[in-house]
C-alpha cells in the first residue's frame, strides 16, 4: 500500500529569522554547513566567523553564505610560497584527511605548488577521525620525502604527527609544514610526552590567518567599532 509523506511546514521562529549566526571552524567539520536551507518563506543568511573550507567560496552553491575569514585556498599557496621560496625545498610529500578541509585544502596545495615547480614525491589522505595510518607511513618512507605538508584537523594532526614519529618519520632530518589547524596549540598539547612532542616539533612550520593589525584597513576598521554607541 502506498504511503504519502507531507512535509511539515516551516516552523515560524524559522521564517521569521533573517541571519543565522553560528561558529563551528571548519577545520573540525566533515563537510561545509549546508548554508541557510529554503524555509518556509525564504533563504534565511548564515554567518559564521570561524568556517574556512575553500568549498565555501562556491557562490553558487553557498548563495547565503557570510564569513569572515579567509578561504583555505590563500593558505595553501601560502604554505608553497613558504616550501619553495622561503626555505628553499623543491621536494615534498603531501598529505591531508579526506573531509571537505584536509582535500579541498590540499588540491589548493598541489595546485600552486605546480605554478611553483614543487616536486611532489606523494599525495596521500587518511579519513577523518582515523586510528591507522600504517598505509601512509609505509608510503612516505617509500617516498624519501623529508618535507611533508600536512592539511587536516588538529586532533587527527596529534595522532598522525605522533604515530608518525613512532615509525620514524619526522624527528632529525625532517620537515612538517602544517596548515592552521594543524598548526592550532591544542596540536602540540596533545602529544602527552613532553620529550617526544619537542622532538617532533622541533623542524615544523605552520600558517594562521594575520588578524591585519597594524595595517590602514584594520586601524580604520578599529576606529569604526570604537565611534560605536
Amino acid at each position: 500500500q502506498r504511503q504519502h509523506h507531507t512535509a511539515a511546514p516551516a516552523q515560524p521562529w524559522a521564517r521569521a529569522l533573517p541571519l543565522i549566526v553560528g561558529s563551528g571552524p571548519s577545520p573540525f567539520e566533515a563537510s561545509p554547513p549546508k548554508a541557510a536551507p529554503d524555509w518556509g518563506s525564504g533563504p534565511q543568511h548564515a554567518y559564521r566567523y570561524a568556517s574556512t573550507s575553500a568549498e565555501l567560496s562556491d557562490g553558487e552553491r553557498y548563495r547565503y553564505f557570510l564569513r569572515t575569514p579567509p578561504s583555505d585556498a590563500f593558505q595553501a599557496r601560502g604554505l608553497a610560497d613558504l616550501a619553495k621560496n622561503l626555505l628553499g625545498y623543491s621536494r615534498v610529500a603531501a598529505v591531508s584527511s579526506r573531509d571537505s578541509y584536509g582535500a579541498d585544502g590540499i588540491a589548493a596545495f598541489l595546485e600552486a605548488a605546480s605554478e611553483e615547480s614543487i616536486t611532489v614525491l606523494a599525495h596521500l589522505s587518511f579519513e577523518k577521525a582515523a586510528t591507522d595510518f600504517s598505509e601512509q607511513y609505509a608510503a612516505l618512507a617509500a617516498s624519501r620525502a623529508r618535507v611533508i605538508v600536512l592539511f587536516c584537523g588538529s586532533s587527527d594532526a596529534t595522532r598522525f604527527l605522533e604515530g608518525a614519529y613512532d615509525a620514524g618519520i619526522g624527528g632529525e632530518g625532517y620537515v612538517w609544514l602544517g596548515s592552521d589547524a594543524v598548526s592550532n596549540p591544542q596540536t602540540m598539547e596533545g602529544v602527552s610526552n613532553e620529550t617526544k612532542r619537542m622532538a617532533i616539533f622541533k623542524g615544523f612550520f605552520g600558517l594562521t590567518a594575520s588578524r591585519g593589525a597594524g595595517t590602514d584597513a584594520y586601524d580604520a576598521f578599529a576606529a569604526r567599532i570604537s565611534a560605536l554607541p
